[in-house]
């Protein structure tokens, strides 16, 4: 995909090649610098509508095996609508080409929040330029996160002397393994750490560990956005990443399902409408192959 990108996508991160396989995010809940900061769009929703939502919905119930791909798709647009939930670009009859921004809906803004462990981030995301265009920088994403930065091309990191915060490392509270045990209100093992006396005698991986402390202490707020790679096996493990959803609105957020126009209602109705589709074992493990061969 970073190929064909580099080759000239049309589109961009808007080609449906590229959306089919990665989405757009904000890289920090707090930051800015993405066309959509979530602490400013959060409440009133942000979104485009320069694809067919139908054509995407229809090819996974297709994918799934429903017999009226049409009806079934009717049915749940409804339900969406009945929920205040943009059911209208599921329709048959909305276009697809140009750009249609949606009208504001009375729940707000809805944010799917997601954590991919650093084992794996750096092969799933890129730090990113508006419509996809990577950011020219040596740092993996995973240290550009931690607040190490890279300024056009070359990494900007501390070069200060590792042991002197205030001195000798040992007068600044003990070494770089103490104050992390302290800061993250852990049990301090003595065995960990050497003699005071022994602590300015660094070995490589404790001075490059201080080093990259106090850089990601002491650097800019982290910014920007970034793309990721929807990979189906590392979501579904929860191992590998971890997902969470959000509504500002807080009526619809509500989790009690007997709640009039709440989220969980909405679910124990679309959970009815799929039970009543997969009314079988066979069905559900059909339309389980059906996915995972998209």
């Amino acid at each position: 995909m970073q190929e064909s990108f580099t080759r000239g996508m049309a589109g961009q991160d808007h080609n449906p090649e590229f959306r089919s396989l990665a989405i757009s995010c904000s890289v920090t809940l707090f930051g800015h610098g993405s066309e959509a900061p979530p602490l400013q769009c959060f409440r009133t929703g942000y979104s485009c509508g320069d694809l067919s939502f139908r054509r995407l919905l229809e090819g996974l119930l297709m994918a799934c095996g429903v017999p009226d791909v049409a009806k079934t798709a009717d049915r749940l647009a409804d339900l969406a609508d009945k929920y205040h939930l943009h059911g209208n670009v599921y329709r048959k009859s909305r276009h697809a080409a140009g750009f249609a921004p949606l009208a504001m809906s009375p729940v707000g803004g809805h944010m799917l929040q997601l954590f991919v462990h650093k084992d794996y981030v750096d092969s799933l995301a890129y730090r990113s330029h508006p419509m996809g265009v990577r950011v020219k920088d040596p740092l993996p994403i995973s240290t550009y996160l931690l607040g190490v930065r890279g300024t056009g091309g070359s990494a900007a990191r501390s070069k200060a002397p590792t042991a002197g915060w205030g001195g000798r490392a040992g007068a600044a509270g003990g070494s770089y393994r103490r104050r992390m045990y302290e800061e993250n209100d852990e049990d301090y093992d003595e065995d960990y750490v050497e003699d005071d006396e022994a602590e300015e005698d660094y070995d490589e991986e404790e001075a490059y560990a201080e080093e990259h402390y106090r850089s990601a202490h002491t650097a800019r707020q982290v910014q920007g956005q970034a793309r990721l790679f929807m990979h189906p096996d590392v979501f579904l493990d929860s191992k590998r990443a971890k997902m969470y959803h959000y509504c500002a609105n807080m009526t619809f957020f509500n989790t009690d399902p007997d709640t009039k126009g709440s989220r969980a209602a909405f679910l124990q109705e679309l959970r009815a409408m799929l039970k009543e589709i997969f009314h079988s074992p066979e069905l559900l493990d059909r339309a389980w192959k059906g996915v995972q061969a998209l």
